[in-house]
């Protein structure tokens, strides 16, 4: 049984991860290749995964990784981690082709990528973290303790109403100003803990893993806010890929009712 600190654990494996991808970077030729479900995945993805489902042996729980062969029957059991070692793979290979120095601090937030890990214990996500490679924010949470760490290096004045999408536009329902962020575990996260009266990260849903909506399944159980899927609240009991069509991380009334009323035409 685990007995440690998810705050410190997480942010020490986060750290480890930070320097391992420029590592790796660093030291290697990076090559990539396009999966069966269309994504893309690099060499960084595979050797930061091994690393990292060694790092996260200490919460003695099965693993659930983007990269790796799952066992539904782990999900279905309810406790368990989520590994995702490069959340926004295809914003990290942009990365390389445009510097020769990694990350390129030059490129727009839509370019960022990061990790994510969360832990689900009966069904429950009670921890998790967003560590962005690029410029090192940190959102960590811990339900059991009700704690919640935030270091983010944009400190501008956030909208009231705020709407967070991809390279894309979010549909014209979600009126407010738009955040274009990298990574779906990113934006989720980072749209949950700014100070905003009303927000959404809002995605159509394709391949994407349970472990792309970590830490954000967290953060909901201590902020006032809901994950949902095609209108039913996100299960983390019954599959290892959401289920295909709108995925919306919701913050307030008022994108609640939009992405209703959205759903009922």
């Amino acid at each position: 049984m685990y007995k440690g600190s998810y705050i410190a654990d997480l942010d020490e494996i986060a750290q480890f991860s930070h320097e391992e991808i420029r590592s790796f970077v660093q030291n290697n030729k990076v090559n990539s290749q396009i999966k069966s479900d269309g994504t893309i995945v690099t060499d960084a993805d595979q050797h930061l995964n091994d690393l990292l489902v060694k790092e996260c042996q200490r919460f003695a729980l099965p693993i659930v990784s983007e990269e790796a062969q799952n066992s539904i029957e782990h999900v279905r059991a309810g406790s368990y981690v989520t590994i995702d070692p490069i959340d926004g793979t295809s914003n990290f290979a942009y990365h390389l082709k445009t510097l020769d120095t990694y990350p390129n601090l030059q490129l727009p937030d839509r370019s960022n990528h990061g990790l994510l890990i969360g832990i689900v214990v009966d069904g429950v996500a009670i921890a998790g973290i967003m560590h962005n490679y690029v410029n090192g924010d940190n959102i960590i949470v811990d339900v059991t303790r009700k704690t919640l760490y935030v270091n983010l290096s944009d400190d501008s004045a956030p909208a009231l109403d705020a709407v967070y999408t991809g390279s894309s536009d979010a549909p014209d329902i979600f009126e407010g100003h738009q955040y274009k962020k990298g990574g779906y575990g990113l934006r989720t996260a980072e749209c949950l803990v700014k100070p905003h009266k009303n927000a959404v990260a809002y995605g159509k849903i394709k391949s994407a893993g349970i472990w792309d909506i970590m830490p954000a399944a967290a953060l909901v159980n201590v902020i006032d806010a809901q994950i949902l899927c095609n209108d039913d609240p996100l299960s983390l009991t019954q599959y290892i890929y959401l289920p295909k069509g709108d995925c919306a991380v919701i913050k307030g009334e008022k994108y609640l009712e939009a992405y209703k009323k959205r759903n009922s035409n």
